[in-house]
């Protein structure tokens, strides 16, 4: 019970405030390489698109005008920042309040889920990535910018340490997450996958890998 008043408490007082700065902290990152690399991984695709954790809706800028995304957001005050981002950008799209690991989706019913990151939020990453494996069509894509952990050793300790302090300040962040090894046990072939540096981001967002997942074709 206390728990449960407590997280309650924290949703409703910092949830509110990070949904409402969320934006605003990353927009050095977005208009310099993490918005180059959302816009080459996003604006190529087409068909039916489920955006999982879509957040305040930063990827509505870089979506095709003739794609209508499922935009799947589990916090209400992002969900809400969501809408009110479609509307003003005149976009037709569906906003969800639902878990990751719960789509509201039918199995094999879409070509493509996005994910930008919500991994290393996610309270279980693995079973977002099996949910994303059971809506996709086969032959359909995972298409992902996640922050992960640092190949640099001293990086990876100052994750390490700081891991709790920045999970309390970013609603579950876990900067030090290896969510590369989520994918290939989930079922997916990879497609692609880059590792990059992001500068002045800090060592808690230094690196992100960004590519592409693939559900196996049926044999025939």
């Amino acid at each position: 019970m206390t728990t449960s008043l407590s997280h309650r408490v924290y949703v409703a007082t910092w949830g509110r405030i990070f949904a409402a700065m969320y934006d605003r902290f990353l927009g050095k990152a977005e208009a310099g390489k993490l918005g180059r690399l959302r816009h080459e991984l996003i604006a190529p695709l087409r068909g039916t698109i489920v955006d999982v954790g879509a957040g305040t809706g930063i990827n509505l800028l870089h979506y095709d005008g003739s794609v209508a995304p499922i935009m799947v957001e589990p916090d209400h005050f992002m969900a809400t920042r969501l809408a009110t981002r479609a509307h003003d950008l005149g976009r037709s799209v569906d906003v969800v309040l639902a878990p990751g690991e719960a789509l509201p989706v039918d199995d094999e019913s879409v070509d493509h889920v996005v994910c930008t990151l919500v991994l290393c939020t996610a309270p279980k990453p693995q079973e977002v990535v099996a949910e994303a494996f059971r809506v996709l069509r086969p032959g359909g894509t995972l298409e992902f910018l996640e922050h992960v952990r640092s190949n640099t050793e001293n990086v990876a300790k100052i994750q390490d340490r700081f891991r709790r302090p920045w999970s309390a300040l970013g609603c579950g962040c876990q900067a030090n997450r290896r969510t590369e090894l989520l994918f290939q046990p989930a079922g997916f072939t990879v497609d692609a996958l880059e590792r990059y540096q992001l500068r002045g981001c800090g060592p808690m967002l230094s690196d992100v890998i960004v590519g592409t997942l693939r559900k196996p074709e049926r044999a025939s």
